[in-house]
């Protein structure tokens, strides 16, 4: 007679064949290190060496040659199908040094979008982390806006009124309801360090003279000198793993870089690596980790998740500016595209500060982010 729903299940699951799991060590499921790399590399099905280039799920041949840039392709075949764990190597032609929105690509365009979009909902900082990370923006933004007050009184006080600044490109904000007002904040990522891109470890005049210079990083593109992005008198959240501004952990050729003018020529060496001209020439209120730590803020945190409440606090900068070439500037580039903010995000960089608007693919890709990450529009 005709089989039952519940017998036609149990028919095919003898017809399936079921994954055979490598066995822990000793049954440990707390492995790290060495260790746990040495059971991927024996448990693994495949160890797939897609270094530079691009999967595609299935294959449209013309859809996949518009967004993939030309690279090798490799498809999601059979056997990948079949296969209980894929593991990737940190090293060699395993290593998947790009975004994930950049190697991945689906023929049916609603695919690409959903999966994008499961990114962005699901691999995601826990709550904890997200949690700290809003604590911190509502500290900054009540700082911002203690600054912007004290700033009107002060102008008060001289005779000014808070449109005439306003015209004047200051950062102070009036109203009736100044109270209740949301005043902006602007942050900055300064890597320095052991950062091996030396290029970029630049001092804050170098930061603010290139803020004013607008630049793609393409050749023959014209410099365009304009005002200042962030205005004179904002409060700016400095991200940075040099808070103390003396390059700490800057080298060159593996020794620690010379202070003052002995450091002048030495590629990732800055004679001032403090952050004064960021108040004397800028104006500018500066905030940093360390300001809100100091007074009991945060107190329950975890420190290894400092890095990330940070990004969380620059993401929601009215602007945003990073450092090139920084995969931490990246990331918060991409929550800023999440909130809506994608096209107020900059670079300090030399020659750099308008990058994130270039459509172009640049070298390795990983460099920065796209508008494709956070949108289907294909910018």
């Amino acid at each position: 007679g005709k089989l039952t729903d519940h017998q036609q299940g149990q028919h095919q699951s003898k017809n399936v064949k079921q994954p055979q799991v490598l066995p822990l060590p000793e049954n440990n499921t707390d492995l790290w290190g060495g260790k746990l790399w040495t059971y991927l590399d024996k448990a693994a099905d495949m160890k797939p060496q897609w270094s530079g280039k691009v999967l595609a799920m299935p294959a449209h041949v013309d859809h996949l040659n518009a967004q993939g840039d030309g690279g090798t392709k490799v498809y999601y075949d059979k056997a990948l199908q079949d296969s209980n764990l894929l593991h990737f190597p940190a090293g060699g032609g395993a290593r998947l040094l790009q975004h994930h929105y950049a190697f991945n690509f689906f023929a049916d365009p609603k695919l690409q979008s959903f999966y994008k979009r499961f990114i962005r909902d699901y691999m995601r900082y826990q709550d904890v982390i997200q949690c700290a990370g809003a604590e911190l923006v509502a500290l900054v933004r009540a700082d911002a806006k203690a600054h912007d007050h004290k700033l009107r009184a002060l102008r008060r006080g001289e005779g000014f009124d808070s449109n005439h600044q306003n015209k004047n490109k200051t950062a102070t904000h009036g109203g009736a309801e100044e109270d209740s007002e949301v005043v902006p904040y602007y942050a900055l990522h300064v890597r320095r360090g052991d950062f091996q891109f030396k290029d970029v470890k630049i001092s804050a005049s170098q930061i603010l003279e290139n803020l004013r210079k607008g630049g793609t990083g393409k050749k023959g593109a014209p410099v365009v000198v304009g005002p200042m992005i962030i205005p004179r008198g904002s409060l700016v959240y400095i991200s940075t793993d040099d808070p103390k501004g003396v390059c700490v952990g800057c080298t060159y050729k593996k020794k620690l870089c010379p202070t003052g003018e002995a450091a002048q020529g030495i590629p990732g060496c800055i004679v001032d690596p403090s952050w004064d001209a960021f108040r004397t020439e800028a104006g500018w209120e500066i905030r940093f980790l360390g300001d809100y730590l100091s007074k009991g803020h945060l107190a329950a945190v975890n420190p290894n998740y400092h890095g990330m409440v940070e990004s969380i606090v620059c993401s929601r900068a009215d602007v945003f500016v990073g450092t090139w070439w920084s995969t931490f500037t990246g990331y918060i580039h991409r929550l800023r595209g999440y909130h809506g903010l994608g096209e107020e995000t900059y670079y300090h960089s030399t020659g750099r500060r308008d990058s994130a608007r270039v459509k172009e693919s640049v070298g390795h890709g990983f460099s920065r982010e796209w508008r494709y990450g956070w949108t289907d529009d294909g910018g």
